[in-house]
């Protein structure tokens, strides 16, 4: 199936702004907490929370460009033309 412009960037809208309504679901449940010498979080649920928003923000976009570039890698050839 072929993503028009337009449509690709409405995948990348989607998928930045559904891991940063997980990262904030994070922060606004006080789950960010740190310790004094480290900036990262050291709660398993935490990282796995940022993890899941990371894979989130990357993972289904990449899927729609994937999809996309087979899409037009098997048209091409067959209208040389467009």
């Amino acid at each position: 199936m072929y993503f028009e412009r337009r449509h690709r960037i409405i995948v990348w809208a989607l998928s930045l702004s559904v891991a940063g309504a997980i990262c904030l679901l994070v922060l606004l449940q006080g789950a960010y907490i740190t310790r004094s010498t480290y900036t990262i979080p050291l709660s398993r649920t935490t990282n796995n929370a940022l993890a899941l928003a990371l894979l989130v923000a990357l993972a289904i976009p990449a899927a729609a460009e994937y999809n996309n570039i087979r899409w037009l890698r098997r048209w091409t050839p067959m209208y040389p033309a467009c």
